[in-house]
């Protein structure tokens, strides 16, 4: 998938957006997840979830619990989805 950071992060905070019901505006990349968009293990499973629908992505667990904000995510993903370019 052939897609700069931009795309990334704003079909990220689209997905965000949407589990935590508020518009993606609310979404910026410095937003704590559990601090700031209350997620706790259901979102954070459906977050998973959306992000290997949409990106065709695997987050596993362990790097999951290493994630505190948006832009720990988008950093992740973006490498992820370079990695699978190759």
């Amino acid at each position: 998938m052939d897609l700069a950071r931009p795309q990334i992060s704003e079909q990220l905070q689209s997905l965000i957006a949407k589990i935590c019901d508020l518009g993606p505006e609310n979404i910026s990349l410095d937003k704590h997840f559990i601090k700031d968009l209350k997620f706790d293990s259901l979102k954070s499973i459906e977050l998973i979830m959306a992000i290997y629908e949409e990106f065709g992505v695997e987050i596993s667990r362990e790097e999951g619990i290493k994630l505190q904000t948006v832009e720990n995510l988008l950093d992740l993903l973006e490498v992820k989805l370079k990695k699978d370019e190759l």
